[in-house]
């Protein structure tokens, strides 16, 4: 996970999705694998962002600023976390 990654290497990190509660959960995730790596673990929070939301996304970034300091690295990943044939040979 890019996040655990991340964390693990003193990074504090941001996960956002729009649904909260996958976004919390990821981050404990991370949380827990960074701290077993490292024990200068960065911070990981989770927020709430659609990003086919502009005003969300800036909303977002604000509040991570506030609670992290300012974004030096961003990293977009989007897409589907289940995998699904949907008639195609998987």
């Amino acid at each position: 996970m890019v996040a655990a990654e991340l964390a693990g290497r003193g990074y504090d990190v941001a996960i956002c999705s729009r649904h909260l509660d996958q976004a919390r959960q990821g981050a404990e995730v991370a949380q827990q694998r960074a701290a077993a790596g490292e024990p200068a673990a960065g911070r990981i929070v989770a927020t709430r962002c659609d990003v086919s939301d502009r005003q969300a996304v800036r909303d977002v970034v604000r509040q991570v600023e506030a609670e992290l300091g300012p974004v030096e690295v961003l990293l977009h990943v989007a897409g589907i976390t289940q995998a699904a044939c949907h008639g195609y040979r998987c």
